[in-house]
């Protein structure tokens, strides 16, 4: 085999780490390492390792191993400070060393096989250093002039978090990785903490935050003042230190390639970047070295070949981190999102965060932990004082303004109306989603105080409840709900395949046992498909209607078999499709409009069609607005004498309502138009007329869109504010969906994206959700019910 020479740009634990094993692997290659910095120079703090990246290090080099672990501190659990209440979950394995003792180490191993390093070398021009080797690695961390100088081969994106953070150390001795949050009168600060020669003490932050505590303008000592005062309880008699202090946002890489031709490969931060809440870069890099080595072995001196193998098999394996990265960073940007859940469930919420922890990997880690969290779930999961199954639409209701029905925390929600909510607190008169406590984190929240939001919230502490916790708990997944008077058995809802076989708009009967026989199988609620509110409204010709007494009288044929042969919760989506309207069935293709002389009337917010080509709709007068705003009431009307336990308004995925709320589809310049609050009336107005004909003791739910997934669509935030009026209205619970507002759309394609969003809703608004998102596994609805994120999932087993 030929000899290589390799340059390597960056001394830091990247570029020394890849330079140890591949001068131990190949003696006779020259390689020699470039730093800008001194050799006994470190601007870092501690870095941690998990168990299998240990396992890796030792197999790669057992000599700086066995160096790197005798020097290590080591954890099991994590402490989670929230307020005055502290939580422990073990199961965590990691371990950690200075970052100047690692440095030193693989110095010291480098020098021992051969390797030349050349500090206090400031390579301004990598060409110069590629020209003079075979292979040129750029390892010169996070700012790399090496992607930098071949941006055009690497095609980085370099994209930065929105919060803030620093670094800093204390003497303070920690025992294991520590989180602690903790609010005072300028915002929400969050703590990671953990152990090492000199522990590590990140302080985050949203940007608001930082700019009331006035960070923008403080210097070092003011800043360390600032936090040793307000963490005084955590740092007992330590100070804290600063290196380089500094506030940065963290930043995002991505590239593209991490190879250029046959002669420059980047590592660690110059490649790729994750959040440090997921792992330390140091371990991302020295993980890239072992794969690069690999590639080496395979290949011996082809260096093309060699780091082609390297990036395509390091590759998905860094994405799949960054993925999970992100998910963990965008929950520490709006950790605020979730202060308002009871400590275990906030503690719960934050170790699933980046979804590489569910419930069944979290009773692995610790089940006395996992196990305590079901107990303590079914003792505060709602249930309904309402009437049994079967009598619901019979109930007799002294006053019909007030329901009693307990209500609840913890992926429970009381939606009562002037009902009871959990132990510890009342609902609102709008079945405002109650919390049996938020964690105390300034003062404000707690025992018999009001949330820092609207003071709405009435919180118990979420601990000193009057009642054991039972012996033995059912998984979350499989507790009852409780929505007004309906207890929901379970967090399971199944719905229909979508239909196009109904005639006239009376559903067949093979549309109907197949309803039943999945009702049969267990689900908590059973909800259909799109229910068309009257003739113009269908999406097909076989869309399945509520508008006449045939259609009523088969439906409640439904909920009587339903009935008989399961408890499941049966609920009625109603629609209006809107422009989406006058289309052949789905099997033909999406959204493919009628032969002309087949086509009824459409009706829209505006007179543009939903495809081109597509037909035209009318748009709607006033007369037409409330011609259609009665439809919605009949057919709710309908459904109470049906039987069915909720009522579902669809508002999204382009249908009537939904058009409304979007811009792109709404260009009205009267009350309905223009502005979201104008854009909002009219579907508002049809959900007010439901609430006033749908039983009291019953709940109302709309399918919301999120998102129109189009730069000039409806955006998210402006949606959380029509959820946000729908609560006020009494909606009890949300589905969220996302998209098919019109053709033109760019949606994310990410399997979680509308668990994601469902989490959102559900937290920001407080409003009980059920996410859209299918589950396809028992595990995952644990996991999400238990951590706050929906209150029930969609399920597809």
């Amino acid at each position: 085999m030929r000899s290589v020479r390799v340059n390597v740009v960056g001394g830091g634990p990247a570029g020394l780490y890849a330079s140890l094993l591949l001068q131990t692997e190949f003696p006779d290659w020259e390689l020699s390492v470039y730093e800008r910095d001194p050799a006994d120079n470190t601007y870092g703090w501690g870095v941690v390792f998990s168990d299998a990246t240990l396992s890796n290090l030792k197999e790669a080099d057992v000599g700086s191993h066995e160096r790197i672990t005798n020097a290590f501190v080591r954890w099991d659990p994590i402490d989670i400070h929230a307020g005055d209440e502290s939580l422990r979950c073990g199961g965590h394995t990691f371990a950690g060393i200075m970052r100047g003792d690692l440095l030193g180490i693989l110095q010291e191993r480098c020098r021992d096989v051969g390797v030349d390093l050349h500090h206090e070398v400031a390579v301004d021009d990598p060409a110069e250093f590629a020209a003079d080797a075979d292979l040129l690695i750029g390892a010169d961390g996070l700012n790399s002039t090496v992607r930098e100088t071949y941006a055009d081969a690497f095609r980085p994106d370099v994209s930065h978090g929105n919060a803030k953070f620093a670094w800093f150390g204390t003497a303070k001795p920690f025992d294991v990785f520590t989180f602690v949050f903790r609010e005072n009168e300028h915002g929400l600060w969050r703590v990671h903490a953990y152990p090492g020669r000199m522990s590590t003490f990140i302080v985050e932050c949203t940007e608001e935050t930082w700019r009331a505590a006035g960070m923008d303008e403080k210097g070092e000592d003011e800043a360390l003042a600032y936090f040793e005062d307000l963490f005084a309880d955590v740092l007992g008699e330590h100070d804290l230190r600063a290196k380089l202090y500094a506030w940065r946002n963290f930043p995002v890489v991505e590239c593209d390639s991490w190879t250029r031709g046959d002669d420059v490969v980047l590592l660690g931060d110059a490649a790729h970047t994750a959040h440090f809440t997921v792992g330390s870069g140091t371990k991302l890099a020295m993980e890239d070295a072992i794969a690069l080595l690999e590639g080496f072995r395979e290949h011996g001196a082809d260096v093309t070949a060699a780091c082609n193998r390297y990036e395509k098999e390091r590759r998905p394996r860094v994405e799949a981190l960054q993925r999970a990265a992100e998910r963990s960073r965008t929950y520490f940007e709006n950790v605020e999102r979730y202060r308002h859940l009871p400590p275990r469930q906030f503690a719960y919420n934050l170790l699933t965060r980046s979804g590489r922890i569910s419930h069944v990997s979290l009773k692995r880690r610790d089940a006395e932990f996992a196990d305590r969290y079901e107990r303590w779930f079914q003792r505060v999961a709602p249930t309904a004082d309402g009437p049994e199954r079967g009598d619901r639409a019979a109930a007799d209701v002294e006053d019909p303004s007030v329901v009693q029905g307990d209500g609840g925390p913890a992926g429970g929600a009381g939606s009562g109306v002037n009902g009871e909510a959990g132990v510890g607190g009342e609902d609102g008169v709008s079945g405002e989603f109650d919390v049996d406590g938020g964690f105390d984190v300034g003062g404000e929240d707690g025992v018999g105080g009001e949330d820092s939001v609207d003071g709405e919230f009435d919180v118990g502490d979420g601990f000193g409840l009057e009642r054991l916790d039972p012996v033995a708990a059912r998984p979350p997944a499989l507790q009852q709900l409780a929505l007004r008077g309906v207890r929901v058995d379970n967090r399971l809802a199944v719905t229909g395949p979508p239909s196009h076989e109904a005639v006239d708009g009376l559903p067949n009967d093979a549309y109907l046992a197949d309803l039943a026989d999945r009702a049969a199988g267990g689900p908590g609620l059973l909800l259909t498909d799109p229910v068309a509110v009257s003739p113009e409204g269908r999406i097909t010709p076989g869309t399945p209607g509520l508008y006449d007494d045939d259609q009523e009288a088969a439906w409640a044929a439904l909920v009587d078999e339903v009935r008989e042969r399961s408890d499941a919760a049966v609920g009625i989506e109603l629609v209006h499709a809107g422009r989406r309207g006058s289309t052949r069935p789905r099997d033909r293709g999406l959204d493919r409009p009628l032969p002309p002389d087949e086509r009824w009337e459409l009706y829209a917010p505006s007179a543009t069609a939903y495809a081109p080509g597509g037909p035209e709709p009318i748009a709607m007068d006033d007369e037409d607005c409330e011609r259609i705003r009665e439809d919605f009431r009949r057919a709710a009307e309908r459904a109470a004498a049906a039987g069915f336990d909720y009522v579902q308004l669809h508002a999204g995925h382009g249908y009537l309502l939904s058009s409304f709320l979007s811009p792109l589809t709404n260009d009205r310049e009267d009350r309905y138009g223009g502005s979201l609050e104008d854009r909002m009336r009219y579907p508002l107005e049809v959900f007010e007329a439901v609430r006033e004909t749908w039983p009291v003791e019953k709940p109302l739910g709309v399918a919301l869109q999120a998102t129109d997934w189009n730069l000039n669509g409806l955006k998210t935030r402006e949606s959380v504010e029509v959820a946000a009026a729908l609560r006020e209205r009494e909606c009890d619970l949300l589905s969220i969906v996302a998209g098919q507002a019109t053709i033109r759309e760019r949606p994310r394609y990410d399997p979680a994206v509308l668990a994601d969003l469902t989490e959102k809703f559900r937290n920001e608004v407080r409003v009980p959700a059920l996410s859209t998102h299918y589950v396809r596994s028992y595990d995952e609805a644990n996991t999400l019910v238990a951590a706050g994120r929906a209150d029930l999932c969609t399920f597809r087993g």
